[in-house]
């Protein structure tokens, strides 16, 4: 099990759709939700492979960057 996993149980249970959600990380541990969820962040102090995969990468660490990356985000939809 992985957050992956995790999460799109969580998704079945709350009834949404995966193209709904947005993800956001910072470390190793969410790989698998990154890959999982297409709609992610990655805050600028994650790991390298995380902001790689990432659909947006803040330049703000932390709770400024899922806020930077909130308001990326609403922008595309």
């Amino acid at each position: 099990v992985d957050k992956g996993t995790g999460f799109l149980e969580a998704l079945k249970m709350l009834d949404c759709n995966v193209e709904d959600a947005i993800a956001i990380g910072d470390s190793e541990t969410d790989v698998p939700l990154f890959r999982t969820v297409k709609n992610n962040i990655a805050v600028n102090n994650s790991i390298p492979e995380l902001k790689e995969i990432a659909k947006i990468v803040t330049t703000k660490n932390s709770g400024e960057g899922l806020l930077e990356g909130l308001d990326m985000i609403s922008s595309e939809f």
